[in-house]
């Protein structure tokens, strides 16, 4: 990666820059300074590189979380956008730089207020990217131009602040820090996090670890076992219980089958009784409706004539309406009205010739009167010109007079105010040397009381530091004796820890295990064999009393397929019957008359009238009939019932079946289970086989002892191993401590020498400064004032220089007006003459007009009649008159023909009438003659009078009627055959017990049956939940024993781990870690080294952390980093620098670099050392810039980027070639 150009605009104090490396001077030279005063801007230039690349700076890297509103903007303190100059609308930060992929690309960072507005909000930075020579965007989004970036220079922010921004202070601190320091500067510095995260991992799973084996051992001590005797008692109880509770619930089902029987037979006679009352209400019903279902007959024969009759009616209502009409249509007179008309329209058309021929007469007037009016309108119409100007005028005129006044109090008031200024400008006149370079007199101000303040800090610090350096001395000699005592202290806690150790030698922790685990199986397996046997002594009983279930099953399935066989003869028989009887029925002409219905076509002729139709076959075909149907519905319904109750025997039946399935399955299982369990103790060795479980569990709490006591001999190693690692820690601690005293102590030596240097170089500042102060501003008193109290003086000489330059400005205004108002007095005055004379022409203009509207109004009226001022309104009238002529005309002559065709319309009418009535009378005459043949064919039963009342009634009625009588009598019929039924079933039921059931006595032997069995229940409920409690209990027993040989096998293996690598803070794994990572950057330093000085080589001590020097002058003597001199420091802290950058950058080529080191700190020997060391750097192919404000620098370095800093806050770049 090499950069090529950088552009600045509006970046901290950085208005606009650019710098090229491509062109003179910076292209031909390998080194170059960027130098300047503090704060003028020079790191500004790296913050561009960096926030053109990766959108932040490396000074503003650190993570605030929270926002606060500084500078008007509510952002993070962090925040790049707080770059953006004060009062500027946007910035931005261009590099355009050459790739790792050769291409040349220009990335541009850059931020704006909202609505262009110094005031308005900082809007989100972008990041760009582009392609050259065409500029074409390489990534739309921000997210995807960042990686892109990345990946194009080939190092992340963190790598690129490492290897091509090099703070050389950083690698200084490294170089003097202790272990534990430096480990955790390389940490950071080449992001190597993971191994003290790894450290942590382990500390923290070994400590979870421990606490998990803990909580295992505690609940295996919560866990209570019943003794071999306990289990044997409980057992033998459960076994009698179990006896006891199948004899009951034989009993108890005995019982529970004749109370059965006794509900059967009584609410078999209950229904017997609810039947037979049924029967005898349905028989008084079928009595009683007799007569309404007569009724309900006739009343559907008359019906029959209820179209006849309807049709009657309606015929008869519309002959009387057609006579209505037509006496109405004879009464109507046309001839007398036709005359009338006519002679009104003869009338109406002479009015109309008489009109239009008076119009004609008065054209010539029209004309004339149109003429006078066109001319009275155009002098009107001037005259309302006229008016608005003389108004307009006359206001200009008054406007002109009132300006004049106001410009001559302005002149007044102007020639005032100078006179008091030129009065205060005699009084300022001492200040009129400076006023005119008070931007640049006011910081050199600024600066004199800065570097003065400055001076004085530093003569405190030079007064208190020495004491500080010795009291650091005597506090190191202390902390040396307390060191020695941590050294004993740990001796003595590793000697104990050593003596545990061997103690625990005799002891096999994987040998307990695997008799732990082998116990365990024995106990589950004795436990399991035992429980199986019982449980298939149970399930064998319940096999016995399900196969005597199903037998019972068989024989009751075979008596009711044999009274299905004779139902099902039985109904074949009734079906038989019923079928012969309905053929015979049918072959009456009755049967085909009953089915007619009114409405319906007939089958035999297609009429929808049926007047010899009949609602009923004969009584006694009808009797008949409904016996048959009636004894055939009771043998269905008998076969239904057969039915059902064999299908309900065959469901009970398979259920039975699947339970005896079920139960032998379960057996098998039971047996499989049992033998399996045999099979586990036969694979054991003879030790185990000890014949009882009681005997296993006996030999499992032995070896759950001797490893309880394993553990607490591992707890007390490790809580003896944690005291080591404390002593160790606190001796580790205390000799960091003393390296960091006596790195204190050495560094606050520098900063006194550092002070004392500084201080002297303030003072001859000072004094140059003030020398050139005294020369702009030569009075004595004034800088009196300026010793005792700067600020007050400072004040005093700007408020003067203020007012000087504000009297001055509003002079200069001052006449500049004085001299506009004059021109302009001048200019209204010709303006108002001008208005004058322009108002007495339209004067003279405006009476001429008005004289000639008289004279044409005077010749108009003689043409116009009295009661008409406007000519159109006169013709209107007469142009109306005439067109109400024409509409009388038009209206008479379309009454006329509207007479005409009432007239021929009137008598079409009549004919039509005429014709209508004698239709409807021949219909009326055809339905009477129907309806008298339909009466005799009824012989009397019924006459016209009896007819229309039975019309009257509701149809729907009546067959609801028949229909409800039809219903009580199908319910008589199917009543007689339930009472037929209820009464087999009793018969069935009591052939069952022929002797009878003591109902009271099977009540108490059963309710004393089911108590007995529900204590048995309940104590057999108590003994197998003990019995599966302490089976579970050994069960959990047995698992929680095989938790905790496979929990403490897991400690034993992080335990391991957690002695070598893990730390509650990750430093001992970090350490070695970074023990590793030192000795890959000391060969990269070591490269860098030997360019720079082929005197010096660095190495680590002894696999740790601490760096030494081989000087090679001293036979490779092997001394102290702290033993260099400053330059050297300077040589070794660089190539420690440069190494880093080439670990961080691996094989990314890197053509540009940047060093900000402090060169301020050296002495001009070190210095020049530096300096030779630099150009001997720029050998190696990189363009290498150094930063600084040391004088120093441009006397070796030719080539410089001097950053000027300007007054105002801003600053701007020279480059300074070679010379």
């Amino acid at each position: 990666m090499k950069l090529e150009k950088i552009l600045i605009t509006n970046l901290a104090s950085i208005e606009s820059a650019e710098v090229d490396f491509t062109a003179a001077p910076l292209k031909d030279t390998g080194l170059y300074a960027i130098t300047g005063d503090t704060g003028a801007g020079k790191s500004t230039l790296l913050d561009a590189v960096c926030l053109a690349f990766y959108g932040k700076t490396a000074r503003l890297k650190s993570d605030d979380k929270e926002k606060v509103a500084f500078n008007g903007d509510n952002i993070k303190l962090n925040d790049p956008r707080n770059l953006l100059r004060r009062g500027c609308v946007a910035a931005s930060a261009s590099v355009v730089f050459i790739a790792q992929d050769s291409k040349r690309y220009q990335a541009i960072w850059s931020v704006e207020r909202a609505r262009k507005s110094p005031k308005g909000n900082l809007k989100t930075a972008t990041i760009e990217l582009f392609s050259l020579p065409d500029m074409t965007l390489v990534c739309e989004k921000k997210k995807e131009t960042e990686q892109k970036i990345e990946q194009l220079v080939g190092l992340n922010f963190e790598q690129f602040t490492r290897a091509v921004l090099l703070a050389q202070h950083e690698f200084s601190a490294f170089l003097k820090a202790g272990g534990d320091e430096r480990a955790q500067l390389l940490e950071c510095l080449t992001g190597t996090e993971k191994f003290s995260n790894i450290g942590k991992a382990v500390f923290e799973a070994h400590k979870q670890k421990k606490t998990e084996l803990q909580s295992q051992q505690d609940r295996l001590g919560q866990i209570v076992l019943l003794s071999p005797e306990q289990h044997a008692e409980l057992e033998a109880q459960k076994l009698g219980l179990l006896d006891t509770r199948n004899r009951q619930q034989e009993t108890s089902t005995k019982l529970q089958a004749q109370l059965q029987w006794l509900a059967d037979v009584e609410l078999r006679k209950q229904k017997i009784a609810e039947v037979e009352h049924s029967l005898q209400t349905l028989e008084q019903q079928i009595e009683e409706g007799k007569p309404q279902q007569e009724y309900a007959q006739q009343v559907l024969k008359a019906n029959e004539m209820r179209d006849n009759r309807e049709q009657h009616e309606l015929a008869d209502k519309r002959v009387a309406q057609l006579s209505q009409e037509r006496l109405a249509l004879q009464q109507q007179d046309f001839a007398s009205a036709i005359t009338t008309l006519k002679a009104k329209q003869q009338q109406l058309e002479q009015q109309l010739i008489t009109q239009q021929a008076n119009f004609v007469k008065l054209e010539p007037s029209f004309n004339s009167i149109r003429i006078l009016d066109e001319k009275l309108s155009l002098h009107k119409a001037q005259e309302l010109e006229t008016k608005p100007y003389l108004d307009k005028h006359a206001n200009l005129i008054a406007q002109h007079e009132a300006a004049m006044q106001k410009y001559q109090v302005q002149q007044g008031e102007i020639d005032t105010e100078l006179q008091q200024l030129e009065h205060e400008q005699a009084n300022l006149h001492s200040v009129s040397n400076i006023a005119g370079q008070w931007n640049v007199v006011q910081p050199q101000f600024d600066d004199l009381q800065k570097y003065q303040q400055q001076r004085n800090d530093y003569e405190v610090q030079l007064q208190k530091l020495p004491n500080e350096q010795q009291a650091l001395g005597t506090q190191l000699s202390k902390h040396e004796a307390e060191v020695q005592h941590l050294q004993k202290v740990y001796d003595t806690e590793a000697s104990a820890l050593s003596a545990l150790k061997e103690a625990l030698a005799p002891l096999t922790q994987q040998d307990l295990n695997l008799a732990l685990q082998n116990w365990s199986l024995c106990v589950q397996a004795y436990r399991s064999i035992e429980e199986g046997d019982a449980l298939l002594h149970q399930l064998r009983s319940q096999q016995t009393q399900h196969h005597i279930g199903l037998e019972r099953l068989e024989i009751l399935i075979r008596d009711t397929k044999q009274q299905d066989e004779l139902s099902k003869q039985r109904l074949a028989l009734t079906r038989d019957n019923l079928e012969q009887v309905q053929l015979r029925a049918s072959e009456r002409i009755s049967d085909l008359r009953a089915q007619l219905r009114a409405g319906q076509e007939c089958m035999v002729c297609g009429s929808k009238e049926h007047p010899y139709g009949v609602e009923h076959i004969d009584a006694h075909w009808e009797q008949l009939l409904s016996d048959f149907r009636s004894q055939y519905q009771a043998a269905e319904q008998a076969r239904e019932q057969v039915l059902q109750r064999y299908n309900q025997q065959v469901g009970e039946k398979e259920r039975e079946n699947a339970l005896w399935q079920s139960v032998t399955q379960e057996i098998a299982h039971c047996t499989k289970q049992i033998n399996e369990n045999r099979a586990r103790l036969d694979a054991l060795s003879d030790e185990y086989k000890v014949g009882s479980a009681e005997q296993a569990e006996l030999q499992l709490v032995s070896i759950q002892s001797r490893l309880n006591e394993l553990s607490k001999l591992r707890n007390n190693i490790d809580r003896q191993w944690q005291l080591v690692q404390q002593a160790q820690q606190h001796l580790e601690q205390a000799k960091h401590k003393g390296q960091a005293l006596q790195q204190q102590h050495h560094d606050l030596g520098n900063h006194i020498a550092f002070l004392r240097t500084e201080y002297d170089q303030l003072s001859q500042t000072v004094a140059a400064l003030r020398n050139r102060l005294e020369a702009l501003i030569s009075d004595k008193s004034w800088w009196q004032d300026f010793d005792s109290s700067p600020q007050a003086a400072i004040r005093q000489l700007k408020t003067g220089v203020q007012t000087w330059l504000k009297t001055t400005e509003r002079t200069d205004a001052l006449t500049a007006e004085k001299v506009q108002l004059e021109h302009q007095l001048h200019l209204v005055s010709q303006q108002k003459q001008d208005e004058a004379q322009r108002l007495e022409e339209l004067e003279h203009t405006l009476l001429q007009h008005q004289q000639n509207i008289e004279r044409l109004n005077r010749e108009r009226a003689e043409y116009l009649p009295q009661q008409h001022t406007r000519l159109d309104d006169w013709i209107a009238e007469l142009k109306l008159q005439e067109q109400q002529s024409r509409e009388q005309i038009t209206q008479t002559q379309l009454a006329l023909s509207q007479t005409e065709a009432q007239r021929e319309k009137t008598q079409h009418s009549l004919t039509q009438l005429e014709k209508q009535i004698a239709e409807q009378t021949s219909r009326l005459q055809q339905l009477d003659a129907r309806f008298e043949q339909w009466l005799l064919d009824q012989q009397g039963q019924l006459d016209k009078v009896k007819v229309l009342a039975l019309l009257e009634v509701s149809l729907d009625e009546a067959r609801a009627n028949l229909e409800k009588c039809a219903q009580v009598q199908q319910a008589f019929q199917n009543t007689k055959l339930q009472l037929s039924h209820q009464r087999e079933e009793l018969s069935q039921l009591e052939s069952k017990y022929p002797d009878g059931v003591d109902s009271e006595q099977v009540k108490q032997s059963h309710a004393e049956t089911t108590q007995a069995l529900e204590q048995t229940q309940n104590q057999l409920l108590q003994v197998q939940s003990a019995l599966e409690v302490d089976a579970q209990n050994k069960q959990q027993f047995s698992l929680q024993a095989a938790n905790l040989a496979q929990l403490q096998q897991d400690y034993e293996q992080w335990h391991l781990l957690d002695k070598l690598l893990g730390d509650a803070t990750g430093k001992k794994l970090r350490n070695w870690a970074q023990t590793q990572t030192l000795k890959i950057l000391l060969q990269y330093a070591n490269q860098q080294l030997h360019t720079l000085s082929r005197r010096y080589l660095l190495t680590n001590i002894e696999q740790s952390l601490e760096i030494a020097v081989i000087d090679k002058d001293m036979a490779d003597e092997q001394r102290s980093v702290n033993t260099l001199s400053g330059g050297e420091s300077f040589l070794v802290s660089l190539s420690l620098a440069l190494g880093l950058a080439a670990l961080s950058s691996n094989k990314v080529q890197i053509h540009s670099l940047f060093i900000d080191e402090g060169f301020g700190t050296l002495d001009p020997e070190t210095l020049g050392v530096a300096i030779d060391a630099l150009d001997a750097l720029q050998s190696q192919g990189r363009k290498v810039g150094v930063i600084s404000h040391v004088a120093q620098m441009s006397e070796r370095i030719a080539t410089r980027i001097h950053v000027n800093k300007q007054p105002g806050g801003y600053s701007s770049l020279n480059l300074v070639p070679q010379t």
